[in-house]
């Protein structure tokens, strides 16, 4: 058969007649003769068959705008070029067929509409086809979790022609819309918007194709404000959060305190709470703020700074005896104390140190000074 000289061997019949099957082999385009041949007779007969090209395998067979595609075929001309169209692409690629009419070629899948695709070889006296169908995709999608407030690009192909795509988010039916151009491609966005925490899907969908194509995003868990973020002990701290777990209760860890503020996180993951600040040392101290059932954490920085808290008396002569309390002090650090414009005074004790939880007291008695407000310093070394 063509240029294979034993497709196939078979006896005949006892009146010479015989009937056989075979299986066309790889061969070029063109006319190709069948011959039967007797092995002792010698005689011959030949018939013309015209070998057809073929399209044998399309891999993948469908994917989105960037996939890699491997097309094989046969029975094309001789070491013949095999252009390759694709959809609205002329030649996408080209590749020279072997000697006996085969070829493979690949290809990346360009920006065309969603849909299926014709693929085409051919070269200059055939041609063969094939079908790939394409999908959406997004081609930019970033970043892929954030907090509330986050801006996310959503870019996409894959998609019909001039059509309206909506993109949902988590709980919001619609965050935004985009019309795609001639290709199938659409250029979009969103802000993230008050939802509880953890993977949402982001959904784009086309209104007149009903082609879907879908990604996730992470909402994480954020203290969104804390003021001040400087204080001494019993200053008031107002902070917020959002980002954790539907009606979840939110525990407030603060330096050395595990749960100085318990508060109930609303339908969306968002609070605001205050604490007090209680007896700890001196220094940059972290809030943490935990979800009960998310486990989901953020923190902030608050200084913690000293302060005098009380002078007692707060009034009297020469000679009188003071008594003064203070903390926010680091652990033993030695606290020196000067009254008025006379500078440093002699304390009972005469070393002050503050405690392990950065407290201290101390009695002095008022010197020789002019009448008048006096200050008190309390200097840590």
């Amino acid at each position: 058969f063509g240029n294979n000289t034993n497709i196939k061997t078979t006896g005949a019949s006892n009146n010479g007649s015989f009937s056989t099957t075979f299986t066309i082999d790889t061969q070029a385009y063109g006319q190709t003769t069948a011959v039967a041949i007797g092995n002792t007779s010698g005689r011959q007969v030949e018939r013309v068959y015209q070998i057809q090209p073929n399209i044998i395998s399309i891999v993948p067979t469908q994917g989105s705008v960037g996939t890699f595609v491997t097309v094989r075929g046969n029975g094309f001309g001789s070491g013949k070029d095999v252009w390759v169209k694709f959809g609205w692409n002329a030649s996408i690629t080209t590749t020279p067929a072997e000697g006996n009419g085969s070829f493979t070629a690949v290809f990346t899948v360009d920006t065309q509409p969603c849909g299926t695709t014709t693929i085409i070889g051919y070269d200059n006296t055939t041609n063969a086809q094939g079908t790939f169908t394409i999908l959406p995709n997004f081609y930019q999608y970033t970043p892929k979790s954030g907090t509330v407030g986050t801006s996310v690009i959503v870019n996409g192909n894959g998609f019909g022609q001039d059509e309206l795509i909506q993109i949902t988010f988590g709980n919001k039916v619609v965050m935004a819309t985009a019309t795609t151009d001639l290709r199938g491609w659409f250029n979009s966005g969103f802000v993230v918007d008050l939802q509880p925490y953890g993977t949402k899907t982001v959904k784009a969908t086309g209104i007149n194709s009903g082609r879907i194509f879908e990604d996730i995003f992470d909402v994480t868990s954020v203290i969104t404000s804390m003021t001040p973020t400087i204080g001494s002990v019993t200053t008031q701290v107002t902070i917020s959060g959002n980002g954790f777990g539907a009606n979840e209760n939110i525990r407030l860890d603060f330096g050395l305190t595990t749960g100085i503020q318990n508060v109930l996180a609303d339908e969306t993951g968002s609070w605001t709470t205050t604490f007090t600040i209680n007896t700890q040392m001196y220094g940059t101290k972290s809030v943490r703020a935990v979800g009960a059932s998310s486990n989901r954490t953020d923190y902030r920085d608050l200084k913690l700074v000293a302060r005098l808290w009380q002078v007692s008396p707060t009034t009297g002569t020469i000679g009188t005896r003071i008594t003064i309390w203070g903390d926010g002090y680091s652990n033993q650090e030695t606290i020196f104390f000067k009254l008025g414009i006379l500078g440093t005074i002699s304390t009972y004790p005469s070393l002050i140190q503050a405690s392990s939880a950065g407290t201290y007291s101390a009695i002095f008695i008022i010197n020789t000074q002019v009448s008048g407000t006096c200050s008190i310093e309390c200097t840590g070394f």
